[in-house]
């Protein structure tokens, strides 16, 4: 996928914007949000291995902006048959900027056209007003929670959390969806 919006480039994840990605990830590791999800390897080897493996996941888009070739976050949809599962990340410095939601309205739109797919889910902890509320702008509709642990604090104790879930239902593409 090659796709441009008035301020975005969404291309196919690659491997290179390894560095990009490691950003992110230190990003996150040093926000308030890192206790909803789970750990993020910083370390160079780890990363790089990851981005190999974001690269060959047909379903992994890097966003840019116009004309940088600076990588400003991802998308990645989960395939789970008749719907896919969407998670993100963005670097700190570029949220707040509505990049997320013009970003993630043109994927969706266009694995809306090209696989048939019309139900899109999301899960962000009930925390985390900014995903909240870039959920919500998207058209997704809460749907209900579950309680998640995905670490333990400095003591070992598990964080634990409600994880709300939401989900996009959109109209039959030509051809109808799977």
């Amino acid at each position: 996928m090659n796709y441009k919006t008035i301020r975005l480039e969404i291309r196919d994840f690659d491997s290179n914007a390894w560095r990009d990605l490691q950003e992110m990830h230190m990003d996150f590791e040093n926000s308030d949000y890192c206790w909803y999800d789970a750990p993020q390897n910083t370390d160079a080897l780890s990363v790089q291995a990851e981005a190999r493996d974001l690269a060959q996941n047909a379903l992994c888009y890097g966003i840019y902006r116009r004309n940088d070739p600076e990588m400003i976050g991802y998308l990645i949809f989960h395939d789970f048959t008749d719907f896919y599962d969407v998670g993100y990340e963005f670097k700190k410095k570029y949220q707040g900027c509505g990049y997320a939601l013009e970003a993630l309205g043109c994927t969706i739109s266009a694995v809306n056209r090209m696989r048939g797919i019309c139900r899109f889910t999301a899960r962000t902890a009930e925390y985390n007003l900014p995903s909240i509320r870039l959920l919500e702008r998207a058209g997704f509709i809460r749907t209900g929670e579950r309680r998640q642990q995905l670490r333990c604090d400095e003591d070992g104790n598990p964080v634990s959390f409600a994880a709300l879930v939401y989900v996009l239902a959109l109209p039959e593409p030509d051809g109808g969806c799977h």
